[in-house]
């Protein structure tokens, strides 16, 4: 949100921005459907009177891997969850504070309730506009820590942001992703058809017919590739679908869910939950050379690993040995990096397994996990041959050591109103042991703008009289 002085913004003005953002979002998609129908149109007229069945069949190949890498969120039915799932709530009270959030927003549709079974806080939500009688799209999903550590109005807060999502702020891709897909598969169907009748007009006699379904088992073989190229297409029409206000959503999420049930319940569950993710990433670190990028790039990864080759046209055979040497030397190289990476995401996923083992819902600050952290890196590091990063010790502001009046794992009004002017008078000093808090550049790129952003965007509006504690 570089346009904006965020977190010192009216959400008046957020609101402007993603109104503006989302009318562009409805042209371009409108632009992007009839690209779309342009594309389908000369498949009906090149392909399909001569063999019609070969584009469907790859139609629906296309759609099936594509709906297949749908990244939807699992759960069971909170009617089905398991009790020690569930914390201090029964699965009636949170079907209550559901429809209590529901009615806030004036939507009638009641989404369905799933528990996801992740050590994370996390909530999140899918709303699908047409579609929404099949159950897992019309949902919203809490993992067990925001059910145990959260008070009936820091629960509701939560759901009144992840609600927002479902009936105010949203993308249009996100929501209308069923849309999307096929998009794809249209596209993904068109380029497969070339090599077909490109080879079907190439072979003659009465071999055609073998030829062509040979041909057409290699296209299949090809599918990847295709969905390189398709991928490639994407990327040229990427702003036809990014919005790049996400961050804005979010932030006026916060706001809504503020509005309804207050900022403090608000704040105190964006710190629980940033609480527990701060233990997740102090994790992730320890095996990561870079302290807020723990996944190593695709494109730094493919340059370690493929550096440029050297001609040794026209060199002598001295030099030409050189040269052997040491391309000897870096297919070396190559060999030891992939090694090390593989090990280095391995002992992580080891470490995170063993640490979700390890934690439970309960609410547990950094400084009290030590322990746990350590037991779960070296159980990485015991079954891998990875190597363990060291990172500098960063200056936190702990919000805990405001909870110094009532001791009670949350911030009461006047324990807030220290904690506040802390926040603002140490600008510089991050929230949470998290990549957005301490890496500018990350916070850029994230979806969610960092926590401490988000609190004090909440405080300006109050501050102006928009909110109340």
């Amino acid at each position: 949100m570089k346009e904006t002085t965020f977190p010192r913004v009216a959400a008046l003005t957020l609101e402007q921005m993603v109104q503006r953002s989302h009318k562009k979002e409805l042209r371009n998609a409108f632009l992007l459907l009839l690209l779309t129908a342009g594309i389908v149109h000369h498949w009906y007229q090149r392909f399909f009177p001569q063999y019609p069945w070969y584009g469907l069949i790859g139609f629906a190949i296309a759609l099936l891997w594509l709906w297949l890498q749908s990244d939807l969120p699992q759960g069971v039915p909170v009617d089905n969850a398991p009790k020690d799932q569930l914390g201090e709530y029964t699965p009636e009270q949170i079907k209550q504070l559901v429809a209590e959030v529901c009615r806030s927003y004036k939507e009638h549709e009641i989404p369905n309730i799933y528990i996801i079974d992740t050590m994370e806080g996390q909530a999140a939500v899918v709303n699908v506009d047409g579609l929404n009688f099949i159950k897992p799209w019309n949902a919203v999903y809490l993992s067990p820590y925001i059910l145990y550590n959260l008070d009936p109005d820091e629960l509701k807060s939560v759901l009144a942001h992840e609600m927002c999502h479902f009936s105010k702020h949203y993308t249009i891709w996100d929501r209308f992703f069923y849309i999307k897909i096929p998009i794809f598969a249209f596209w993904i169907m068109a380029l497969l058809n070339y090599p077909i009748d490109w080879f079907y007009n190439w072979v003659q006699g009465e071999t055609r017919g073998f030829w062509y379904y040979v041909w057409w088992v290699i296209a299949l073989s090809f599918f990847s590739f295709v969905w390189k190229v398709v991928m490639f297409l994407v990327s040229i029409v990427a702003t036809l679908i990014v919005r790049g206000d996400e961050q804005a959503i979010e932030s006026l999420c916060d706001y809504e869910a503020s509005k309804r049930y207050g900022v403090l319940p608000t704040v105190n569950a964006l710190l629980k939950i940033g609480s527990r993710q701060e233990i997740i990433n102090a994790v992730v670190a320890q095996f990561s050379p870079h302290e807020t990028k723990p996944e190593t790039s695709q494109t730094e990864l493919e340059a370690s690993l493929h550096p440029a080759k050297e001609s040794t046209e026209g060199a002598s055979e001295s030099d030409q040995e050189v040269k052997i040497k040491h391309v000897d030397h870096t297919k070396k190289a190559e060999d030891e990096e992939v090694s090390l990476e593989f090990n280095r995401m391995a002992a992580m996923r080891i470490a995170l397994t063993e640490l979700e083992n390890l934690l439970t819902p309960k609410f547990i600050s950094l400084e009290e996990a030590q322990d746990i952290i350590e037991a779960a890196v070296q159980k990485g590091l015991e079954e891998t041959t990875a190597q363990r990063y060291q990172h500098k010790k960063r200056k936190l502001l702990r919000w805990q050591a405001f909870d110094n009046i009532f001791v009670n794992q949350k911030l009461e009004a006047e324990e807030y109103t220290n904690f506040i002017d802390a926040l603002k008078s140490n600008p510089s000093k991050p929230l949470f042991y998290l990549a957005e808090e301490i890496d500018e550049e990350v916070a850029d790129e994230d979806v969610h703008p960092p926590l401490s952003k988000r609190i004090l965007f909440l405080e300006y509006n109050r501050e102006h009289g928009a909110l109340s504690l």
